[in-house]
């Protein structure tokens, strides 16, 4: 509607202003706090975050918390090596592989399908995701 369409074109096209600022440096803590504590954060709050607090799409904003996750995550690892602790490449090498496979496959899709339904797959996939966390938290 019209108010997601203002909220697009404060926070979402390049155009901050002071309350979206306030916002996303909100929604960057929470995040941040949440990824260390948990080991989650990037997508399963950032997106959500992104096209529901400040309004943009969801493909937009899958790119943007893209990004944030690589800068994070670099930073992360950069602050793990400082510290002399080891990053195990048997597991992250074939894990980054997918990843970016994940990616090729993905890319071309993601114009070709309806906001509406990534946005109702994603929530069905976070609500998955938090119903099996909640059953292995209870049942160890």
């Amino acid at each position: 509607g019209a108010d997601s369409d203002s909220k697009n074109q404060t926070c979402g096209m390049g155009v901050l202003s002071a309350r979206c600022t306030v916002v996303l440096l909100g929604l960057g803590v929470i995040t941040g706090v949440l990824s260390t504590l948990f080991g989650v954060g990037g997508g399963f709050i950032l997106v959500p975050a992104l096209v529901l607090v400040v309004g943009m799409g969801i493909h937009p904003a899958t790119a943007t918390s893209l990004m944030v996750i690589a800068l994070v995550s670099s930073a992360a690892i950069g602050t793990l090596l400082l510290r002399g602790q080891a990053i195990d490449l048997n597991i992250a090498l074939p894990f980054m592989g997918g990843g970016f496979l994940g990616i090729l496959i993905a890319t071309p899709l993601a114009p070709r399908l309806p906001r509406k339904g990534l946005q109702q797959s994603f929530a069905s996939i976070l609500m998955i995701v938090a119903m099996y966390t909640l059953y292995a938290s209870i049942n160890p």
